[in-house]
Protein backbone atom coordinates (compact mmCIF):
# COMPACT_ATOMS: atom_id res chain seq x y z
CA UNK A 1 0.00 0.00 0.00
CA UNK A 2 1.55 3.62 -0.92
CA UNK A 3 2.55 6.12 1.55
CA UNK A 4 0.34 9.06 2.08
CA UNK A 5 1.92 12.14 2.22
CA UNK A 6 0.76 15.22 3.61
CA UNK A 7 2.64 19.00 2.97
CA UNK A 8 1.17 21.24 5.30
CA UNK A 9 2.89 24.79 4.48
CA UNK A 10 3.55 27.89 7.62
CA UNK A 11 0.18 29.17 7.11
CA UNK A 12 -1.57 25.78 7.93
CA UNK A 13 -3.03 25.85 4.23
CA UNK A 14 -2.49 23.12 2.13
CA UNK A 15 0.43 23.82 -0.47
CA UNK A 16 -0.31 25.20 -3.70
CA UNK A 17 -3.67 25.59 -3.67
CA UNK A 18 -4.60 21.97 -3.08
CA UNK A 19 -3.92 21.46 -6.49
CA UNK A 20 -1.89 18.70 -6.86
CA UNK A 21 1.64 18.78 -8.03
CA UNK A 22 2.63 19.00 -12.16
CA UNK A 23 -1.24 20.56 -12.50
CA UNK A 24 -0.98 23.31 -15.39
CA UNK A 25 -2.92 26.89 -14.71
CA UNK A 26 -3.27 29.39 -17.88
CA UNK A 27 -2.61 32.92 -16.12
CA UNK A 28 -0.41 34.09 -12.94
CA UNK A 29 0.51 31.23 -11.01
CA UNK A 30 -0.67 31.56 -7.55
CA UNK A 31 1.64 32.40 -4.87
CA UNK A 32 1.43 30.76 -1.04
CA UNK A 33 2.04 34.55 -0.06
CA UNK A 34 -0.74 37.39 0.22
CA UNK A 35 -4.86 36.93 0.02
CA UNK A 36 -5.84 34.34 -2.65
CA UNK A 37 -5.97 35.19 -6.42
CA UNK A 38 -8.93 35.15 -8.81
CA UNK A 39 -9.53 32.28 -10.70
CA UNK A 40 -7.54 31.59 -14.25
CA UNK A 41 -9.02 33.45 -17.55
CA UNK A 42 -10.64 30.69 -19.35
CA UNK A 43 -10.49 31.56 -22.93
CA UNK A 44 -13.27 30.21 -25.00
CA UNK A 45 -12.75 29.30 -28.57
CA UNK A 46 -13.73 31.75 -31.27
CA UNK A 47 -17.27 30.63 -32.61
CA UNK A 48 -17.84 31.03 -36.21
CA UNK A 49 -20.96 33.39 -37.55
CA UNK A 50 -22.70 32.64 -40.24
CA UNK A 51 -23.55 34.92 -42.48
CA UNK A 52 -26.79 35.25 -43.71
CA UNK A 53 -27.31 36.21 -47.43
CA UNK A 54 -28.28 39.83 -48.31
CA UNK A 55 -31.10 40.68 -49.95
CA UNK A 56 -31.54 44.22 -51.92
CA UNK A 57 -35.41 45.28 -52.00
CA UNK A 58 -36.54 46.66 -55.50
CA UNK A 59 -39.28 48.48 -57.15
CA UNK A 60 -42.41 47.35 -57.68
CA UNK A 61 -42.69 47.13 -61.75
CA UNK A 62 -44.50 50.63 -62.81
CA UNK A 63 -48.49 50.08 -63.23
CA UNK A 64 -49.38 51.50 -66.91
CA UNK A 65 -51.37 54.52 -66.47
CA UNK A 66 -54.45 54.60 -68.57
CA UNK A 67 -56.69 57.79 -69.50
CA UNK A 68 -59.70 58.15 -70.04
CA UNK A 69 -60.88 59.73 -73.40
CA UNK A 70 -61.67 63.79 -73.21
CA UNK A 71 -65.78 64.15 -74.75
CA UNK A 72 -65.55 66.57 -77.40
CA UNK A 73 -66.83 69.88 -75.76
CA UNK A 74 -68.66 72.52 -77.49
CA UNK A 75 -67.16 74.82 -80.14
CA UNK A 76 -65.77 77.96 -78.67
CA UNK A 77 -69.04 80.86 -79.02
CA UNK A 78 -68.03 83.53 -82.20
CA UNK A 79 -66.30 86.48 -81.67
CA UNK A 80 -68.71 89.17 -80.15
CA UNK A 81 -69.13 91.91 -82.28
CA UNK A 82 -66.78 95.30 -81.94
CA UNK A 83 -68.62 97.69 -80.01
CA UNK A 84 -70.11 100.43 -81.22
CA UNK A 85 -68.06 103.83 -81.72
CA UNK A 86 -70.45 105.91 -78.58
CA UNK A 87 -73.16 108.64 -80.16
CA UNK A 88 -71.43 111.93 -80.25
CA UNK A 89 -73.52 114.39 -80.46
CA UNK A 90 -73.24 117.10 -83.32
CA UNK A 91 -74.55 120.05 -81.19
CA UNK A 92 -72.30 120.37 -78.50
CA UNK A 93 -70.26 122.56 -80.92
CA UNK A 94 -70.89 125.66 -83.07
CA UNK A 95 -68.76 126.69 -85.93
CA UNK A 96 -66.17 123.99 -85.04
CA UNK A 97 -65.84 125.91 -81.55
CA UNK A 98 -66.81 124.62 -77.91
CA UNK A 99 -70.11 126.32 -77.34
CA UNK A 100 -68.60 128.02 -74.14
CA UNK A 101 -65.00 129.00 -73.95
CA UNK A 102 -63.13 129.51 -71.27
CA UNK A 103 -64.24 131.97 -68.25
CA UNK A 104 -67.85 132.24 -69.88
CA UNK A 105 -70.91 131.37 -68.14
CA UNK A 106 -73.91 129.58 -70.29
CA UNK A 107 -77.87 131.08 -68.90
CA UNK A 108 -79.88 128.40 -69.13
CA UNK A 109 -83.35 129.02 -70.84
CA UNK A 110 -86.27 128.79 -67.89
CA UNK A 111 -87.82 125.92 -69.59
CA UNK A 112 -86.91 122.48 -71.27
CA UNK A 113 -88.57 119.03 -72.54
CA UNK A 114 -87.08 115.80 -72.54
CA UNK A 115 -86.79 114.14 -75.72
CA UNK A 116 -84.92 111.00 -76.79
CA UNK A 117 -83.26 111.15 -80.48
CA UNK A 118 -83.24 107.79 -82.22
CA UNK A 119 -79.67 108.50 -83.83
CA UNK A 120 -79.37 105.10 -86.02
CA UNK A 121 -81.33 106.82 -88.80
CA UNK A 122 -84.15 103.95 -88.94
CA UNK A 123 -87.47 104.86 -87.36
CA UNK A 124 -88.75 102.44 -84.90
CA UNK A 125 -91.93 101.54 -86.70
CA UNK A 126 -90.02 100.71 -89.49
CA UNK A 127 -87.95 97.89 -87.12
CA UNK A 128 -89.53 93.88 -86.38
CA UNK A 129 -90.83 94.15 -83.39
CA UNK A 130 -89.67 93.46 -80.22
CA UNK A 131 -85.99 95.03 -81.33
CA UNK A 132 -84.52 97.65 -78.77
CA UNK A 133 -83.55 101.17 -81.00
CA UNK A 134 -80.54 102.60 -79.56
CA UNK A 135 -80.92 106.39 -78.33
CA UNK A 136 -79.78 109.40 -77.01
CA UNK A 137 -81.81 111.22 -74.08
CA UNK A 138 -81.62 115.13 -74.65
CA UNK A 139 -82.84 117.88 -72.39
CA UNK A 140 -84.04 120.96 -75.29
CA UNK A 141 -84.96 124.12 -74.76
CA UNK A 142 -88.60 124.63 -75.38
CA UNK A 143 -88.01 127.71 -77.43
CA UNK A 144 -85.65 126.09 -79.85
CA UNK A 145 -87.55 125.74 -83.27
CA UNK A 146 -88.15 122.25 -84.73
CA UNK A 147 -85.71 123.29 -87.99
CA UNK A 148 -83.31 124.78 -85.61
CA UNK A 149 -83.16 121.12 -83.40
CA UNK A 150 -82.37 119.35 -86.29
CA UNK A 151 -79.52 121.41 -87.61
CA UNK A 152 -77.98 120.65 -84.32
CA UNK A 153 -78.84 116.73 -84.49
CA UNK A 154 -76.22 116.92 -87.51
CA UNK A 155 -79.21 117.85 -90.48
CA UNK A 156 -77.00 119.06 -93.17
CA UNK A 157 -78.61 122.27 -94.75
CA UNK A 158 -77.93 122.11 -98.21
CA UNK A 159 -81.37 120.22 -98.99
CA UNK A 160 -84.23 121.77 -96.63
CA UNK A 161 -86.42 119.26 -98.61
CA UNK A 162 -84.96 116.11 -97.98
CA UNK A 163 -84.78 115.42 -94.24
CA UNK A 164 -87.66 115.20 -91.78
CA UNK A 165 -88.28 114.33 -88.19
CA UNK A 166 -91.01 112.31 -86.80
CA UNK A 167 -92.23 111.72 -83.88
CA UNK A 168 -92.69 108.12 -83.02
CA UNK A 169 -95.15 107.48 -80.61
CA UNK A 170 -94.79 104.57 -78.15
CA UNK A 171 -97.44 102.05 -77.38
CA UNK A 172 -95.35 99.45 -75.50
CA UNK A 173 -94.52 95.99 -76.10
CA UNK A 174 -92.01 96.59 -78.58
CA UNK A 175 -95.42 98.67 -80.98
CA UNK A 176 -94.78 102.00 -82.14
CA UNK A 177 -97.29 104.31 -83.90
CA UNK A 178 -96.32 106.99 -86.33
CA UNK A 179 -96.98 110.63 -85.03
CA UNK A 180 -96.40 113.70 -87.22
CA UNK A 181 -93.93 114.46 -89.44
CA UNK A 182 -91.70 117.71 -89.84
CA UNK A 183 -89.55 119.17 -92.84
CA UNK A 184 -86.67 120.72 -92.78
CA UNK A 185 -87.59 123.29 -95.06
CA UNK A 186 -91.62 123.52 -93.66
CA UNK A 187 -92.97 126.37 -92.37
CA UNK A 188 -94.18 124.06 -89.51
CA UNK A 189 -90.47 123.67 -88.68
CA UNK A 190 -89.99 126.90 -87.72
CA UNK A 191 -92.28 127.00 -85.01
CA UNK A 192 -90.71 126.71 -81.06
CA UNK A 193 -90.98 123.01 -79.76
CA UNK A 194 -93.63 123.53 -77.37
CA UNK A 195 -96.29 124.96 -79.46
CA UNK A 196 -96.51 121.49 -81.05
CA UNK A 197 -96.79 120.36 -77.65
CA UNK A 198 -93.35 119.29 -76.87
CA UNK A 199 -92.73 121.30 -74.11
CA UNK A 200 -91.70 120.82 -70.23
CA UNK A 201 -94.58 118.62 -69.12
CA UNK A 202 -92.89 115.79 -71.83
CA UNK A 203 -90.76 113.33 -69.46
CA UNK A 204 -91.94 114.34 -65.96
CA UNK A 205 -95.41 114.34 -65.88
CA UNK A 206 -96.38 113.18 -69.33
CA UNK A 207 -94.29 110.38 -71.54
CA UNK A 208 -91.19 111.91 -73.32
CA UNK A 209 -90.88 112.85 -76.83
CA UNK A 210 -89.13 110.07 -79.39
CA UNK A 211 -88.06 111.40 -82.56
CA UNK A 212 -86.16 110.00 -85.60
CA UNK A 213 -84.42 112.15 -88.22
CA UNK A 214 -84.88 110.37 -92.08
CA UNK A 215 -84.43 110.93 -95.58
CA UNK A 216 -86.86 110.89 -97.21
CA UNK A 217 -84.80 109.17 -100.47
CA UNK A 218 -83.94 106.31 -98.05
CA UNK A 219 -87.80 105.69 -95.92
CA UNK A 220 -89.57 107.54 -98.72
CA UNK A 221 -92.36 110.49 -97.26
CA UNK A 222 -93.72 110.42 -93.79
Amino acid sequence: MATRRYYVTTTGQPPNGGVPPGTVFFGQPQTNDGPPQPPPLMISPPQTVASLPTYVATAPPALPVYFAPVANSAPPPPPADPPTAPFEMPGVTQDGENFVQNGMVYLFPESHTIIHFLHDGTRPFDRPQGSTPDFAALKVPTTMTVADLMRRLGVPTDDDDRFGVTECIELGNGYWMRGTTYILGDVKSQKPVKDIGWDESRGTSSKPVWIAIHDKARHGPA
